[in-house]
Order: structure tokens, then sequence, then C-alpha cells
């Protein structure tokens, strides 16, 4: 069940991406609230589950040889785990450096809603590439606008909560998205995918 304040968190992440800086205060961005931010978990793992299990499919239809089994959702699932803690981990030890004490909390509690919105539009490419409606090329190319599309939320993102100008928020997205792809790259590693 979406609660108002979700309700409202995932509109403010919404009118964050399309560059609303005032939508910020759509947010609890309190103590309370950062954690609870947390929450939204509950939102995008069941959409995770839905791409890996659309992941699976394709890797199997592309080797139909393949065995995908116990190691490779291992290694997913610990990868989602740890990547909805590795950024804002890392950004608390460089808050000070960075000079974003300030901005932290902000910045975490939008991310962590704002997630919901990247996965959607993933997940539905998967599902729809998957059940062979969409070709794997174009699915392909369209995963790449997602990509640019979560890209542009997080340096929005970095504007808004942080206050950062174009450039560093954009060296920000990109850290964000390389340690995304860190994460799946240790943990396939880890459970031998």
């Amino acid at each position: 069940m979406i609660t108002e304040a979700t309700a409202r968190a995932l509109a403010g992440a919404w009118r964050i991406f399309l560059g609303d800086r005032a939508a910020l205060s759509a947010f609890d961005v309190s103590a309370e609230g950062f954690w609870r931010s947390f929450g939204a978990v509950l939102f995008t793992a069941p959409t995770y589950l839905l791409i890996i299990l659309f992941e699976e499919r394709m890797r199997i239809a592309a080797d139909p040889l393949l065995v995908v089994g116990a190691p490779f959702y291992a290694a997913r699932g610990a990868g989602f785990l740890i990547d909805i803690a590795f950024m804002p981990v890392l950004l608390a030890l460089a808050a000070r450096p960075l000079k974003i004490e300030a901005g932290y909390s902000a910045y975490i509690v939008v991310r962590n809603w704002g997630g919901v919105l990247i996965l959607l539009p993933m997940a539905g490419l998967m599902v729809l590439t998957g059940w062979g409606i969409l070709p794997l090329g174009l699915s392909t190319l369209l995963q790449l606008g997602v990509l640019i599309m979560a890209l542009r939320f997080q340096v929005e993102l970095a504007r808004t909560a942080l206050g950062w100008p174009l450039g560093p928020a954009l060296g920000l997205a990109g850290i964000e998205y390389l340690s995304s792809l860190f994460v799946v790259l240790v943990t396939d590693r880890l459970f031998g995918v």
C-alpha cells in the first residue's frame, strides 16, 4: 500500500528529475526520514526481481546450454543489497572532505525514492524483451536511454540536494553509475557468475 508520504516522495523524485529544485520540500530529510527512505527497497525489490528473472531468460535464450542457477540469483541478490548501502556509506565517509554534510541526508533520501522510478522503465524493457515483443537490439538501445535518464536524475539530484554546479554533479552521477557496476562485477566474481 502506498502511503501519502510515499506518494509525495515519488512525486517529488519525479519533479526533481524534471529539474524542479523546489521539489526537495516534498521529502522528509530528518534523521527519521533518512532511515525511512530505505523503505523504498520494498518497492524496488519486486521490480529488481522481475529484472533478474528476465535477465536469466535472455541469457538462456542467447545460450540454450547455459545453466543459470543459485549462484546467479545469489550474486544478483547480494549485489542489490550491497548497492543500496554502498554509495550512502561512501558518501558518508566523504561528506566532510566534500563539504556535503548539510545536503547529505536530502541527497540519500531522494536517491532512495528516485531508485523506484529508475527501475520501473528498465523492468518494463526487460519484460517486453523477455516475452519477445521487443527485439534485443532495440531493447539494448532503449536500455541505454533509461541509463541516460538515470544519470540525468543523478545530476539533478546532486544539483538540488547538494547545490552543486553541473560539472561536479556530472562527476557524482558517474561515480554512482561506476559504483553500481563495481558492485555487480564484484558479486558476480564472488559467486562465480
